[in-house]
């Protein structure tokens, strides 16, 4: 009689692009979502992490907290995580999921699969509906901004000059 695993000896992995690694700031939580999952990123020189996003004290976004020797911080409460762990010291039944990622090049992946697994264990306690809000800063040699909002099929977005004294907004239609 044969036995079938019930888990995998090599599971599928399902390679989601991050972004460039070279482009990655340093001790600086870097925001990210996979699979409607709010993913916050880490890198500390060579190594990093990739964790669930939210806090679990109050969930707010741990991509606006920041780093403190080896915790990451809530930018609401300053609930800390470890960063290589997910543990916090507050409460050590509190634990941020890890997520499955490397570098390949100067890429940076994360395992949607295994984000996926973790989406259908926890769902999450908000949908974002056809409202969808978003603001992008891209500093590359020249500061930029773009803002914008989706509602159902119609799309509004905003972008700022580049590098100027007093940035005007302009509507840009899709």
């Amino acid at each position: 009689m044969t036995s079938i695993p019930l888990v995998p000896d090599a599971p599928t992995r399902r390679p989601l692009a991050l972004g460039r690694w070279s482009e990655i700031p340093d001790r600086t939580p870097v925001g990210a979502m996979c699979e409607g999952i709010d993913l916050v990123v880490v890198r500390r020189g060579d190594d990093h992490s990739v964790l669930y996003g939210r806090c679990l004290h109050r969930g707010a976004l741990l991509a606006d907290g920041t780093v403190e020797g080896d915790n990451l911080l809530c930018g609401l409460h300053g609930w800390d995580y470890r960063i290589d762990t997910g543990v916090s010291a507050y409460n050590n039944a509190e634990v941020l999921a890890k997520f499955d990622s490397w570098i390949d090049g100067d890429t940076l992946y994360v395992d949607a699969a295994d984000v996926a697994r973790f989406a259908e264990r926890h769902p999450q306690p908000y949908d974002p509906g056809p409202l969808r809000v978003w603001l992008t800063v891209v500093v590359s040699g020249q500061a930029a901004c773009s803002a914008g909002v989706v509602w159902g099929s119609k799309v509004s977005s905003y972008s700022t000059g580049v590098s100027r004294p007093r940035a005007r907004w302009r509507r840009r239609r899709l």
